[in-house]
């Protein structure tokens, strides 16, 4: 940045680490995606869970597992952990901040929410290495939760919007459900803000995040 402020931007493959917790596992040995069962799709759309396009479109993307094979419910891509680790560990920048498309926590009902296998292999990376913030997407709000020693922001209403939150969810701190959005952020060494903008062009949201002060202020 123009101040000198140095912010280091890491992007997470979430696929590659147990599909993401969805119907997909991803098989690290043999760098392939396979489906854990069809049928659960299927089911999926029924229940309202997931829509009929995005089945297709999983259904025809990525084979299942054939007759006998030893479906795998819990794929960690070492590889890729190791790389975040030592990434993390080899940045002195003012800002570590890491994407990924699934999130690690939301709040979220009705759609994705926690992501466990992030939560159990992600999650004790981004504390031990100093993660200021976490960005995800894939679930349709704006979200912001202070958790876990670092701030989880969801922007997912770009092109679609969901209205399930859980407003007694641990942490959360802030939200916009029901309209198309997006998140605008800017910083210097110090200090983030982040605001919330919603599809008129109003600002729904501000935090702002010091750097080593727990105690960040926040207006809604």
């Amino acid at each position: 940045m123009a101040d000198g402020t140095t912010v280091l931007l890491v992007a997470l493959d979430t696929w590659r680490i147990n599909g993401g917790d969805t119907w997909v596992a991803y098989d690290s040995e043999s760098e392939t995606m396979r489906l854990r069962d069809p049928a659960k799709v299927q089911q999926d759309v029924a229940a309202g869970v997931l829509e009929e396009i995005e089945a297709t479109a999983i259904l025809e993307a990525v084979p299942p597992y054939g007759v006998g094979e030893e479906v795998l419910e819990h794929s960690k891509d070492d590889e890729q952990l190791d790389w975040l680790r030592e990434t993390l560990a080899g940045s002195d920048a003012d800002w570590k901040v890491v994407f990924g498309h699934y999130p690690v926590r939301s709040a979220t009902l009705g759609e994705h929410g926690d992501t466990p296998s992030l939560v159990e292999d992600v999650l004790p990376i981004l504390q031990s290495e100093g993660v200021d913030i976490y960005f995800a997407g894939h679930d349709h709000v704006l979200e912001h939760i202070s958790k876990d020693g670092l701030h989880h922001f969801g922007s997912g209403s770009g092109a679609k919007i969901d209205t399930g939150m859980d407003k007694a969810y641990e942490g959360l701190l802030g939200f916009h459900v029901g309209h198309y959005g997006f998140m605008r952020h800017t910083g210097d060494k110090t200090k983030l803000k982040t605001d919330f903008v919603d599809d008129t062009g109003s600002v729904v949201y501000t935090y702002t995040i010091e750097k080593g002060d727990s105690a960040a202020t926040t207006k809604h």
